[in-house]
């Protein structure tokens, strides 16, 4: 387990002196899963996928293809790419969040940070 831990760089306080216990290997293993499951994981989802997409999407087909449509901005940099992949505030943004420069400096100032 010590090889493990020099290999992840994961070493929680919980686990000191008590490398030993089942409790740790449980841990261990929920973040470390074996390469079988995940890969019978990846394989359920290959097989699955196309049955969900096959039966949910009709439904909302259409739905799905007017939003690409209308978040679809073309970029001269990079091509086509979804509006709100801009931070277009004017566009997407709420008007009853947005806050003055003012109102954020003085927010900022009171926690201690600086605006750059």
């Amino acid at each position: 387990m010590r090889r493990i831990i020099e290999h992840t760089h994961y070493y929680p306080a919980t686990w000191r002196g008590r490398l030993h216990t089942y409790a740790v290997y449980k841990q261990f293993c929920t973040l470390f899963q074996l390469r079988v499951k995940v890969l019978a994981v990846e394989m359920l989802g290959v097989l699955l996928v196309p049955l969900v997409l096959f039966f949910a999407l009709p439904s909302c087909a259409q739905d799905i293809v007017d939003f690409v449509r209308d978040a679809t901005v073309k970029d001269p940099r990079v091509g086509d790419i979804c509006s709100f992949a801009t931070f277009d505030v004017k566009r997407h943004g709420n008007v009853q969040v947005r806050r003055t420069r003012s109102a954020t400096a003085t927010s900022a100032s009171s926690r201690g940070a600086s605006l750059c």
